[in-house]
């Protein structure tokens, strides 16, 4: 299936929307399928709201780049699992 392709990886969604109209904004919790092989890059990086959590800034070879909320291992775990498939 093409869907089989892809990886689900935990991110957050910011509101700018939200922002511009009250001033203050929250993060929601949302996710993004990804092809793991449209991985150019990643590393480990850390929210400004929680900056003791590592979390992981993975860039595609498009240029997109996104924070994944998972710790490395988690992430190369998941990474690992999809090359068994």
């Amino acid at each position: 299936m093409f869907t089989d392709r892809f990886i689900k990886l935990p991110i957050m969604v910011f509101s700018v929307k939200e922002e511009e109209l009250t001033g203050n904004a929250t993060d929601s919790e949302s996710w993004m399928k990804v092809n793991p092989m449209e991985i150019s890059n990643y590393k480990p990086s850390y929210d400004e709201g929680e900056p003791d959590v590592e979390i992981v800034h993975v860039t595609l070879k498009n240029g997109y780049s996104a924070l994944v909320y998972l710790s490395v291992s988690g992430f190369e775990k998941i990474l690992n699992e999809y090359q068994k498939q």
